[in-house]
């Protein structure tokens, strides 16, 4: 069977529709753009500036040829200059991906944002449709959310901004029917299985696939000896991400010859950083390089989510070797042994966080060596695996068709 996918961006790094690909069975990618680098000449591509050379890098990948990825430039265009919202572009999207799958007659797969709208250009009695569906339902998420806004002191500010608060409700509600227009929902940890499940979703129509980490880019760094105790979160600085109550565990422990550093792009909770201000080192963005460089001279890696789809940052820490600290709420907790490759800690719980970095601290010697655990834990959950992951699960499928209840 072929299938179209459906996504904006380089969503995963294009690793849904390259499993197709590899597999013979990938009709269509539809998205907002991509670069034909296949179709340049090498020439040609190192003739461009160095940043329009990195931006058209980040929108294209080996394996997967420009002939098969439908995108409309003039559309694309029309959004950049008009400045088109997110739900304009995913209206958009998801409609030419369900009407291109209808008029292939192929299956379709539809990441989250764009599956209302492309499986009833689909037709809701065609078949089969699949949800790859990042972030837990939004009903959930909203819920834990609505919860934070009465425990977090200090982070109210970034938590109404996130989407679930500043989504209309016509809108909220479109998102939350996606999983249940599709035949099928794959989904990469079993927290947002479990968010699926609180909802209503039959537990047959769940297939989970972990993400998996490119271990050549993110390579095995031995921590050297000495030097200040580090722990370092990575992220959007938000509290989404738990960032009060490692900021509140860190001030907790007042640790000597100790160092938290935070890093990461996006959304920044000015006010939630101000208040504990002398607590920690921002080194801001970082490159591939100055990252790698950054979990090789740490000893710990800690983002208390309090809800993540999966959290890649987690893998790419541990493929470094470096131990995890992270919560139920997350795709770490499919992957990491406690105390073996990192800890798991309850959402929230401060005293719980201080105790692992305050253990960490007293045994430094034993992270080293969990260093190696974490590496090779990583070793396990590969892009290829993934890909063979989603195969699977899509074969499940094609032979046997799953009704909606």
């Amino acid at each position: 069977m072929k299938w179209v996918v459906v996504f904006a961006g380089s969503r995963d790094s294009y690793q849904v529709p390259l499993a197709l690909a590899e597999a013979g069975c990938l009709a269509a990618l539809v998205t907002d753009c991509y670069a034909p680098l296949d179709s340049l000449s090498g020439v040609l591509l190192t003739c461009l500036p160095a940043r329009m050379r990195t931006s058209l890098q980040r929108r294209y990948a080996n394996g997967l040829p420009s002939k098969s990825v439908e995108w409309r430039k003039s559309t694309f265009l029309s959004d950049y200059l008009r400045k088109s919202s997110h739900v304009v572009r995913d209206r958009r999207l998801g409609r030419l991906g369900g009407s291109l799958a209808s008029r292939y007659k192929a299956g379709l797969i539809s990441y989250s944002y764009y599956g209302y709208h492309a499986f009833h250009s689909y037709g809701l009695d065609q078949w089969p449709k699949v949800l790859f569906q990042v972030h837990p339902h939004p009903v959930s998420v909203r819920r834990i959310l609505e919860e934070e806004l009465q425990c977090s002191e200090f982070g109210r500010s970034s938590l109404l901004e996130e989407p679930e608060f500043t989504t209309l409700p016509g809108r909220r509600e479109e998102l939350s029917q996606e999983a249940f227009l599709a035949d099928r929902c794959i989904v990469a940890s079993n927290f947002t299985k479990r968010t699926l499940l609180e909802n209503g979703m039959a537990e047959e129509r769940i297939a989970v696939v972990p993400y998996g980490v490119d271990s050549e880019k993110f390579s095995f760094q031995q921590r050297a000896e000495g030097g200040p105790f580090r722990v370092v979160f990575v992220g959007q600085l938000v509290q989404r991400k738990g960032l009060e109550y490692l900021l509140k565990a860190w001030r907790r422990l007042r640790l000597p010859n100790a160092d938290l550093v935070l890093a990461g792009r996006g959304r920044v909770d000015r006010g939630l950083l101000d208040e504990f201000a002398d607590e920690f080192r921002y080194v801001g963005p970082l490159s591939d390089a100055e990252l790698l460089a950054l979990y090789g001279n740490s000893d710990l890696f800690c983002m208390p989510s309090l809800v993540e789809g999966f959290g890649l940052v987690y893998l790419e820490a541990l493929a470094v070797g470096l131990p995890i600290i992270a919560t139920p709420n997350t795709g770490a907790a499919d992957i990491i042994r406690n105390g073996q490759e990192g800890f798991i800690v309850p959402v929230r719980d401060v005293e719980a966080l201080a105790n692992c970095i305050e253990w960490g601290y007293a045994h430094r010697e034993a992270l080293r060596d969990m260093r190696w655990n974490a590496r090779r834990t990583a070793l396990r959950y590969s892009w290829r695996s993934f890909r063979t992951g989603v195969i699977s699960a899509l074969d499940a499928i094609s032979g046997s068709r799953i009704l909606m209840e």
